[in-house]
């Protein structure tokens, strides 16, 4: 089977794909704005898909009012991507009126779009074809400019993505449901990335891979989704919680908490513990684990396994020092940790040397 033939299967069957998964989206009963964000990104990447197999079987040559129109869909995939993990992860609840002048650069694109196939000339019109795989377009053609700032958009859309889960992450440690969520999304990227590689570089083997990872994530995303419908609830709920725990430690008092934190550590000795956790840790301080791990990064610059380490190897700094007849391996679990390889690595990072080096000091 040719080249030709396998991307023609591949495009079409993700394009039928997209489209399926966009209208079950629409048909649930107890639908949301998170459901309507879903579908029209799986409409807008289904049509990209459409015309590309329309390009490659040459069938837009018999719909020609379509040509060029994959451009001006690109400028939708950027905003409904951001629209919808914004959604996923809380920080909007539904689409607001003001929310349409990000669907403005489509509007605009798609015009100029329109006005170019009116007056183009015919050997201008289909001069994309010599290239047989994908739609690429001239420097000296219009259609460039605008594909490349479409290119932008969704970049620009990914970065305040990110940028948007970073600070909702920061300093939190998110349930599976959202780790899930996140997996999703770098995957997705990844695939765009690839995508506008291919593109920019118009290299066949990137778009390939874009266009097929594209196809394959969406997939499994949907039908991942459908086989556990509480997914998205459940990622709803905890996202509203990250986000509640943010506001709420306003409300605390912080130097209290970190007084006690400092005399259960100190007195009680609670890092020998082997299996101490966050959760553990934060009942016993009467707030709850995001709470504590938003102190720890905020006010001590740490990470909850490093500030439970730090207490650790100080106790193994005390034990090397002070019984020799210790081998290393009883040291470490001496002092709560329960590896002999967890406890020379966080050592070494402490101290910058092994145990042994230390002891010869």
């Amino acid at each position: 089977m040719s080249l030709n033939a396998i991307l023609q299967q591949l495009y079409f069957t993700g394009f039928v794909l997209f489209f399926f998964f966009g209208f079950l989206q629409l048909s649930l009963r107890n639908r949301l704005h998170l459901n309507f964000a879903l579908a029209l990104l799986f409409f807008s990447g289904g049509y990209e898909l459409f015309y590309y197999w329309a390009y490659i079987s040459r069938t837009i040559l018999r719909i020609s009012y379509l040509m060029n129109t994959e451009i001006a869909l690109s400028y939708l995939i950027g905003p409904v991507f951001y629209f919808y993990f914004s959604m996923a992860l809380g920080f909007n609840s539904q689409f607001k009126k003001r929310d349409i002048i990000h669907a403005v650069p489509f509007i605009l694109s798609l015009c100029l779009i329109v006005i170019i196939n009116y007056f183009a000339r015919s050997e201008n019109f289909y001069e994309h074809f010599r290239y047989e795989y994908f739609p690429f377009y001239e420097q000296r053609n219009p259609l460039f400019l605008i594909a490349t700032f479409s290119d932008i958009s969704i970049s620009g859309y990914i970065l305040m993505t990110l940028f948007r889960i970073f600070k909702l992450l920061k300093g939190e440690t998110p349930e599976k449901e959202i780790r899930l969520m996140i997996v999703f999304l770098f995957l997705m990227i990844m695939s765009s990335v690839l995508l506008i590689l291919g593109g920019m570089s118009r290299l066949i083997f990137f778009l390939i891979l874009g266009v097929g990872s594209f196809t394959v994530i969406g997939a499994v995303y949907v039908l991942f989704s459908f086989r556990y419908p509480e997914l998205s609830m459940k990622v709803l709920r905890e996202a509203k919680i990250l986000q509640q725990n943010k506001s709420n430690i306003k409300n605390i008092d912080v130097s209290s908490i970190l007084e006690n934190l400092n005399a259960l550590m100190e007195n009680e000795k609670l890092y020998l513990q082997e299996n101490i956790n966050l959760k553990f840790l934060s009942s016993r301080l009467k707030i709850t684990s995001h709470q504590l791990s938003r102190i720890l990064n905020e006010y001590l610059q740490v990470n909850f396994r490093t500030y439970i380490n730090s207490y650790r190897i100080k106790e193994a700094i005390a034990l090397l020092e002070s019984s020799p007849e210790l081998g290393i391996l009883e040291i470490s679990i001496a002092a709560g940790f329960n590896s002999k390889s967890s406890f020379y690595t966080a050592f070494q990072k402490e101290t910058g040397c092994l145990p042994a080096e230390y002891r010869k000091k």
